[in-house]
């Protein structure tokens, strides 16, 4: 729970460890995954009494937009309830999953123009289906394996 004694300091912190990459330095790829461990702590902040999830990734297009990449707005938007609980997922600590993250943001992040897309479904969902893999509405986590520590 964040409380508002700390959101100064732990805004701090995770800029800090943003600001500490040498982000001009990385590929696409690795530009997209230290975005998606490096960013969820801002979101995790929660400094805004509404709006941090669509604050957070304002912010994530306006930085990947700085470093020279174009943003796909409309995905993001498309799968809001995805990426929320994508953000949900990264902040438990030793236990994060940030792979459903990394995945939208290898998407979202782009090295070339995005072309924003027409409805090209037939159902009449305004949503376009370039976007389906985003529109799940239930999540099954992958189950982890106990493994047993052999060092003695």
């Amino acid at each position: 729970m964040v409380h508002r004694d700390t959101i100064d300091r732990d805004l701090k912190t995770a800029w800090k460890k943003i600001n500490s990459v040498n982000w001009r330095s990385l590929d696409h790829h690795d530009f997209a995954v230290s975005v998606a461990h490096l960013f969820p702590a801002v979101w995790q902040v929660h400094p805004f009494r509404e709006g941090n999830t669509r604050t957070t990734v304002m912010m994530l297009a306006f930085f990947a937009e700085k470093y020279g990449y174009y943003f796909d707005y409309e995905l993001m938007a498309a799968s809001a309830g995805y990426v929320r609980n994508a953000l949900v997922l990264c902040c438990f600590g030793e236990n994060s999953e940030y792979e459903h993250l990394e995945k939208i943001l290898l998407d979202a992040i782009s090295t070339e123009p995005i072309e924003e897309t027409e409805d090209d479904t037939d159902s009449g969902d305004s949503r376009s289906s370039k976007y389906e893999k985003y529109y799940t509405k239930d999540y099954t986590p992958t189950p982890h394996e106990y493994v047993e520590d052999t060092k003695e």
